[in-house]
């Protein structure tokens, strides 16, 4: 009985064994991805923790004055024009991710004058790329009033905003978008990441920040060594496969 051959003059069988080896490359190699990109650098980057214990969040929230260190890895920010502390969201309305989240502008009037925001310091390397990136809303306390909020870190600046839609956001559904900012470190060391929001005449009602994330991105080669290393260990199966 004559074998099922290939254009190339192999089984059928082998071809099977073939894809499947190849097939568990990929898989190893998607694997392996999420970690070349490195950990989260940022400390308790959804707000979840406290530094000693949870204070009591009366109403759904508590709101921190600036200089205040209750969130672990964070500290409200406490600079010229931004005095107003922050609000820690609880159950007030439903965050991005895990249970808590942050308003930056935690305290005043519609009329107040200044902002709120946070930060923490990080380690970067120099000349390494990063990838931040946060998820962004805004309190609807306001009305349909676009918030603003600039995040710096290392001497890079960058500026964001969100535009609440109040027909289809609710407290339990803000609406969150993702924001993203990459840049490359100028210098090697501790450098503080900041998040500041800068709404103008925006009283309590501030930009919602929830789940920071900041990574290393792998250099090109990197990247192509592991698909290299991949093909090396794809051919050695398929070659014992074939024995």
């Amino acid at each position: 009985m004559q074998n099922d051959k290939s254009l190339f003059g192999r089984s059928t069988a082998t071809g099977r064994t073939q894809a499947a080896i190849a097939g568990s490359a990929v898989a190893a190699l998607l694997a392996v991805a999420p970690t070349v990109m490195g950990a989260n650098l940022v400390i308790n980057g959804s707000f979840e923790e406290p530094t000693t214990i949870l204070p009591a969040f009366s109403g759904g929230f508590t709101t921190l004055a600036a200089g205040n260190t209750s969130i672990n890895g964070w500290t409200v920010a406490n600079e010229s024009g931004f005095v107003n502390g922050v609000d820690w969201i609880e159950s007030f309305w439903t965050p991005q991710n895990g249970l808590r989240s942050l308003d930056l502008n935690g305290i005043g009037s519609p009329l107040a004058v200044g902002n709120g925001g946070i930060s923490q310091n990080v380690t970067l390397v120099a000349f390494q790329e990063y990838e931040l990136s946060f998820w962004m809303a805004g309190n609807l306390g306001n009305g349909a009033v676009e918030k603003f909020l600039t995040v710096s870190i290392d001497g890079e600046t960058d500026n964001f905003e969100f535009l609440p839609n109040t027909i289809i956001n609710t407290n339990s559904s803000l609406g969150w978008l993702k924001k993203t900012f990459i840049f490359t470190a100028n210098s090697s060391g501790s450098t503080p990441l900041k998040f500041l929001d800068t709404t103008a005449n925006s009283g309590s009602w501030g930009s919602a920040l929830d789940n920071v994330s900041l990574v290393a991105i792998p250099e090109p080669q990197v990247i192509i060594s592991l698909i290299a290393v991949s093909g090396v260990l794809l051919i050695r199966r398929s070659q014992g496969a074939a024995l």
